[in-house]
C-alpha cells in the first residue's frame, strides 16, 4: 500500500503487488491473524498519534501470531537527523524516539520489541586522537567525543523490529 500513485506505479511495473491507497483503511479491511508480516518505511512519523496508535492495534490484529512487524524512521536521538533532514519535509507531524516507539508496541500488544539503528553520519564525526604514546587523559578526552558523535552524529535511521504473540497452547 501506498499514497504515492508514482511510486506504486514504479513498483507494479517491477513485478510487485503494490496497490494505492491507505495503510491503516486497509489493514480495516483484511481479516484478523491473516498477515505474515507488515513493513513500514518512512510512514510513522507523518502520521498524528491516534493514527499511530491505530496503526500499531491494527497490526497486532491482522498479523498471525509469530508475524513481525517492521517500521524505519528518523532517529532524533541523532541531533543531526533533527537539525537537517527531519525539518526539511513539511510532512513529518512529530519525530519518534526510539524509546518511545518500543513502549508504544508493547502497549499495543507486540512482543519480542528491538531496535536496529543504521546511517550514523560518520562523515560529520569528531576524529578521536589515535596515537599510542598520547598521555592518559587522552582516553578520556576519546570518550568524551565518542559519546558527542554518538549523540550529535549517530544513526540517521533505526527500525522496530517485534512480534506478535505466539498462538496460545491448547
Amino acid at each position: 500500500m501506498d499514497l504515492d500513485a508514482d511510486m506504486v506505479g514504479d513498483a507494479v511495473a517491477r513485478g510487485l503487488d503494490v496497490r494505492l491507497g491507505d495503510a491503516i483503511e486497509y489493514l480495516r479491511s483484511v481479516p484478523e491473524a491473516s498477515l505474515g508480516a507488515i513493513v513500514s518505511l518512512h510512514v510513522i512519523e507523518h502520521l498524528e498519534l491516534g493514527a499511530l496508535l491505530e496503526l500499531l492495534e491494527l497490526a497486532v490484529s491482522r498479523l498471525k501470531p509469530g508475524g513481525v512487524f517492521v517500521a524505519e524512521t528518523p532517529n532524533p536521538a541523532s541531533l543531526i537527523v533533527l537539525g537537517n533532514s527531519y525539518v526539511l519535509d513539511p510532512t513529518h507531524v512529530r519525530p519518534l524516539h526510539p524509546s518511545l516507539m518500543v513502549f508504544l508496541c508493547e502497549s499495543a500488544g507486540f512482543r519480542d520489541v528491538n531496535l536496529r539503528f543504521f546511517a550514523p553520519a560518520a562523515d560529520y564525526q569528531l576524529p578521536v586522537v589515535d596515537d599510542p604514546s598520547a598521555p592518559d587523559w587522552v582516553a578520556t578526552v576519546n570518550e568524551a567525543l565518542a559519546k558527542l558523535n554518538e549523540t550529535l552524529f549517530g544513526p540517521q535511521e533505526y527500525a522496530v523490529v517485534a512480534t506478535t504473540p505466539p498462538a496460545a497452547a491448547c
